[in-house]
């Protein structure tokens, strides 16, 4: 998040939030990972909101995880 150029994010409410809007504005994150990135922000704030509410699509979720962070990792290394 540091190295990212442009103004400094918003911290606080909808921190992750604005960090996936900032990341799509700024083009580490194409349209779909920016969506993927949102479904699990919404799911984190499911479970740490409502911990006996059970994920039955957590396979998915991990999933786009998974997804969101390979997509950065191979645009960061682009960079390099």
């Amino acid at each position: 998040r540091d190295t990212m150029p442009g103004k400094p994010l918003a911290r606080g409410d909808g921190e992750l939030d604005n960090i996936i809007k900032a990341a799509n504005e700024r083009g580490l994150l194409d349209g779909t990972h920016s969506q993927m990135a949102q479904r699990i922000r919404r799911a984190a704030n499911g479970v740490l909101h409502n911990p006996d509410d059970t994920n039955r699509d957590a396979e998915d979720i991990v999933s786009c995880a998974r997804a969101v962070v390979e997509h950065l990792y191979c645009e960061a290394r682009a960079v390099q």
